[in-house]
């Protein structure tokens, strides 16, 4: 009852029904705490293996940042420990990406590949296109420093890359 409780509360916030580490991990952690009579001392034991189990996996890259709903995470101040390593994993997703600039055109892929790249790239209405603009591109750094976030390098091809790229 109360592991399904739990479950439930987790579920709403993970996107990913029925994921096989998540299940695991409950019914391990309900294996391994059964023995524990007060329903409340349960309760908090289960939650805090729970939360240290899914931390992990998550640093690992097992369970994919992507597969949670933040906002919903930061509702619950249990949860608010998970909710800042989600979003510290994805600004240095965002920071570690790389946009190439050709002449005055931006390629955009790597940024498009990250969480908060994709995001405002959708809010501009550029989800469709690999190549911007410089003014463009703008929009998109200003997005970014609106956030305050790092804005991703950008890398101008070497002359040997640009010999074998024309």
């Amino acid at each position: 009852m109360v592991v399904e409780a739990i479950k439930d509360e987790f579920y709403g916030f993970f996107s990913v029904q029925k994921h096989v580490e998540i299940e695991r991990i409950f019914t391990n952690l309900n294996n391994q705490l059964n023995h524990l009579t007060s329903v409340e001392n349960f309760k908090r034991q289960f939650f805090i293996n729970l939360l240290k189990e899914i931390t992990y996996l998550v640093k690992e890259d097992v369970i994919n940042h992507r597969n949670f709903e933040i906002d919903a995470l930061k509702k619950d101040n249990k949860w608010k420990p998970l909710a800042k390593l989600i979003l510290l994993k994805r600004i240095k997703e965002l920071k570690n990406s790389q946009v190439e600039k050709k002449g005055k055109k931006y390629y955009i892929e790597d940024l498009k590949n990250t969480y908060f790249g994709k995001f405002i790239i959708d809010r501009l209405d550029y989800s469709r296109r690999k190549v911007l603009e410089e003014d463009e591109y703008e929009k998109i750094v200003k997005a970014i420093k609106k956030l305050n976030y790092e804005v991703p390098i950008v890398v101008q091809p070497t002359a040997t890359e640009r010999f074998f790229n024309d």
